[in-house]
This record gives structure tokens, C-alpha cells and sequence, in this order.
């Protein structure tokens, strides 16, 4: 039991951590950080704004999209990792 607490707080210091540096972040391809839900479930998560059509490479992936869309959204993608790249930021999962 012990362990697993010391596991929550720790998973919870790095994630505020995480929200403090994405609290700060303001562009047109990055998800705003609206908060954190501290008790939803087993551990804390980050609140952004609802994606209904899911993740952007689901969304690419469902085949609902034209090259000339498929090709917009991924400079947008492009440009939002260039800006986290510009604040010293490095995505953790692409």
C-alpha cells in the first residue's frame, strides 16, 4: 500500500509539473490546458478540450480525409511541434 501511494504522489508531482509548462504554451495547433481532474479515477489527469474525432493520427488514419486535408493537418501538426520545439519542449509521444 505504501508503495502505491508513493507511486500516486509521485505520478502526481510530474504531472503538475507537465501542466505548469503546458499552462503557459498559446497556439493554434496545440490543445489548451484547461486543468487537472484530481479525482476521477485511480490517478490525476490533464484536462484539454473534447477531440470528438479522437486522436489526429486515428483521425488520419479512418480514411475520411482528401491529400490536400491529410497534407493541411499534418503541416499543422508540424507547426505545433515546431513551436514546442521553439520553447524547449520535446512531445513525448508522436
Amino acid at each position: 500500500m505504501h508503495y502505491e501511494r508513493e507511486t500516486l504522489q509521485r505520478t502526481s508531482s510530474l504531472l503538475c509539473e507537465e501542466a505548469k509548462i503546458w499552462s503557459r504554451l498559446q497556439h493554434p495547433n496545440i490543445l489548451s490546458f484547461l486543468g487537472i481532474a484530481l479525482n476521477l479515477g485511480l490517478s490525476p489527469a490533464i484536462v484539454t478540450p473534447l477531440c470528438t474525432a479522437g486522436p489526429v493520427a486515428m483521425y488520419i488514419r479512418q480514411g475520411q480525409l482528401g491529400t490536400k486535408e491529410r497534407f493541411k493537418m499534418t503541416v499543422g501538426v508540424a507547426k505545433g511541434l515546431s513551436y514546442l520545439h521553439s520553447e524547449n519542449i520535446v512531445h513525448g509521444n508522436l
